[in-house]
């Protein structure tokens, strides 16, 4: 039997963009009030068409609720959208690999949900539109039950509550890669708008507060008040946006492995991945986070599509991301639960030779803006361009050697009985726990120079929305071992070098391989 959207989509989606317009109309009516307007043109415009685009998205959702139907059966999700073309959505029921039920506020009041499932495919996921409550959580069960994949937990895992929001969560914010962007954002949207409505001088002797014709010195003073600004209202907002995405977090690990994640202040979702297609974990590290003792903690499992709604990365999803930034302790204690604890041992270090390799591009980075920063000053030829030719000079040298030292210590992998674990990043550190069936192929690539030191960079592809995990410039020999040791088959990659080979031919040649060893490629 056939089904429709609840009744009440086309009254909640037109409350939500009442909100949405109105949040939006707030800096409109401040900018026309600076531009000189009375009260009446500032409010009663921006009004006039909020109220308009309410209607408008209502009228537009309840003509969707009457063109879009779905059935559930034992075996299949059927949703079809017909108006004037007919788009028609199937999904069997044993292809699910997550389900995620999410609800905006409006779609709370009228005790709404939508959910979206997870097929495995990149193409996108199937969304069953404002449904009841409880008839999504009713779906969601029985799309996991009629999916018959179910595992149960290793000796080395647990079940249980791994996490819990926490308001320290919060101070992790402020270091994320979020902070200046969202700042920058919001002061030049602020200019933006004032230049609309040509108050920007008003805006601009706002946010400055210095007389005009000021010279060099207080130019400079102006940036920094300008950029500390930024960073102050990007700190605001990320703190608002983990809050947002984070409040009343709460991860569980059922008995069968299945992952649920319950989180969201004002858009709660709910997601659950089945714990027979989970792959691994990922701890990620980075460097604000890292500063701060701080990690978070990524699963990899198979067929994990989602958005980018987490607030934290964009390279992460709401299906696999399933702690924010937290203390490095919790982290690692979700992640073991999880995998088991694989990270109490240590890791595998790298040769020297992958070290002089990470100095020599800091050198030549060094160098390079040398060649670039001393010519600009030497044209402008002022104190002030020499100041801070020199003082870029300096910091991007110290960049470059601190990211040069940090990434050797950071390189490292392992491997255990049923796990893979490598470890790179300078900037942002991960380290990857992949269980050996993971592994769909490897990918094996070596420059001139890494041929040179016996160098090559080892990848692990997977089925994941992590579709390869990647450590560079391990040595010829450690590449050979953990191949043979993670998988036997695939001892056609590795061939003993014998007598005259050339420099870093231990790992070929491979039958139907790049001839030059280069690249080499294989899967299951």
């Amino acid at each position: 039997m056939r089904q429709r959207p609840d009744s009440r989509t086309a009254a909640a989606d037109a409350l939500a963009a009442f909100g949405t317009l109105a949040a939006g109309a707030i800096g409109v009516i401040i900018g026309v009030r600076l531009a000189g307007l009375s009260w009446l043109a500032a409010v009663g415009v921006p009004l006039a068409g909020v109220l308009f685009g309410t209607v408008v998205v209502g009228a537009l959702s309840a003509i969707t609720v009457r063109c879009t139907s779905f059935a559930v059966t034992d075996d299949r999700i059927d949703r079809e959208f017909r108006l004037g073309v007919r788009h028609r959505q199937l999904a069997p029921v044993r292809r699910i690999r997550s389900v995620e039920l999410s609800a905006n506020p409006a779609q709370r009041v009228f005790g709404l949900a939508d959910v979206h499932i997870g097929t495995g495919q990149r193409t996108g996921r199937l969304s069953l539109h404002s449904l009841r409550r409880p008839e999504a959580e009713s779906l969601r069960h029985k799309l996991l039950r009629g999916s018959g994949l179910v595992e149960s937990a290793t000796a080395d895992q647990r079940s249980g509550e791994l996490a819990r929001f926490r308001w320290s969560w919060l101070r992790f914010a402020q270091l994320s890669f979020w902070t200046p962007l969202l700042g920058a954002g919001a002061v030049g949207i602020s200019f933006r708008v004032a230049d609309w409505f040509n108050a920007d001088a008003e805006l601009w002797r706002w946010y400055s507060r210095l007389p005009g014709g000021a010279g060099w010195a207080d130019g400079a003073l102006l940036v920094v008040i300008a950029v500390l600004v930024a960073l102050l209202i990007g700190a605001v907002a990320a703190t608002a946006l983990v809050l947002e995405n984070w409040w009343n977090c709460r991860l569980v690990r059922d008995p069968d492995g299945t992952l649920r994640l319950t989180r969201g202040l004002l858009n709660q979702r709910s997601s659950t991945v089945d714990g027979s297609r989970v792959r691994g974990a990922m701890l990620v590290e980075p460097l604000g986070a890292r500063l701060q003792g701080a990690a978070r903690v990524q699963a990899l499992a198979v067929g994990a599509v989602g958005g980018n709604d987490n607030g934290s990365d964009g390279g992460s999803s709401s299906a696999d991301l399933l702690l924010p930034e937290v203390a490095r302790p919790l982290a690692i204690r979700a992640m073991a639960a999880i995998v088991g604890p694989v990270l109490a041992e240590p890791l595998q270090p790298h040769p020297p030779a992958a070290r002089r390799r990470r100095w020599v591009r800091a050198v030549a980075g060094a160098v390079v803006s040398a060649a670039v920063l001393l010519p600009v000053a030497l044209v402008i030829d002022r104190a002030a361009a020499w100041v801070v030719a020199a003082a870029a000079l300096v910091v991007l040298s110290g960049a470059y050697g601190w990211s040069a030292a940090t990434g050797y210590r950071s390189l490292g992998h392992l491997l255990t009985d049923r796990y893979v674990i490598f470890r790179s990043g300078a900037w942002s550190r991960r380290t990857s726990a992949l269980q050996r069936c993971g592994v769909v192929g490897w990918q094996l690539r070596r420059s001139p120079l890494q041929r040179r030191a016996r160098l090559v960079t080892l990848t692990a592809l997977t089925s994941t929305r992590t579709p390869a995990l990647t450590v560079p410039d391990a040595s010829n020999a450690q590449a050979q071992r953990l191949l043979l040791a993670a998988a036997p088959y695939w001892r056609a990659l590795a061939v003993e070098p014998s007598a005259g080979t050339q420099p870093g031919a231990g790992l070929g040649p491979v039958p139907g391989a790049d001839v030059g060893g280069t690249t080499i490629t294989a899967g299951k």
